[in-house]
């Protein structure tokens, strides 16, 4: 059985380029676009401010003043912690962390991946295609 999907974090030394209708294709550099999709959502301060929104929806008051609600996913907002686990109350801070994956699927699904404990399939030929984009990059 083949996987049907790749983490295109895997590929971050591949290159990209999105097909549409004028034919106009740039390529680029996977790991920009992974790295320019995960800073989008690192940096998206107006998430922290509608968490806490929807936190007071569900009766979930934080009372946590507006401009430091951004830092739910930043450096984290101050809290205490009660727990069997624990001695006690412990202080310190929550920090939400969103991963994002962002996923391939092959039209061709069997070309491209081994079975999904193995690596994908590296190219028979020593010469790589990608040599020659590469060297644009650099």
């Amino acid at each position: 059985m083949t996987k049907t999907s790749i983490n295109l974090s895997q590929l971050g030394d591949g290159v990209i380029t999105f097909i549409n209708k004028n034919n106009n294709q740039k390529v680029y550099m996977i790991s920009k676009l992974c790295d320019s999709i995960n800073s989008y959502f690192l940096e998206f301060d107006q998430m922290g401010r509608e968490l806490n929104s929807h936190l007071s929806s569900s009766e979930i008051q934080t009372d946590i003043p507006y401009e430091d609600q951004v830092h739910f996913f930043h450096k984290g907002v101050p809290c205490s912690i009660l727990s069997p686990k624990t001695n006690g109350w412990q202080t310190g801070r929550v920090k939400v962390r969103v991963e994002v994956t962002i996923d391939f699927y092959p039209d061709n699904p069997e070309f491209l991946i081994k079975e999904p404990d193995q690596e994908i399939l590296e190219p028979l030929d020593e010469k790589s295609p990608l040599d020659d984009l590469r060297s644009m990059d650099e």
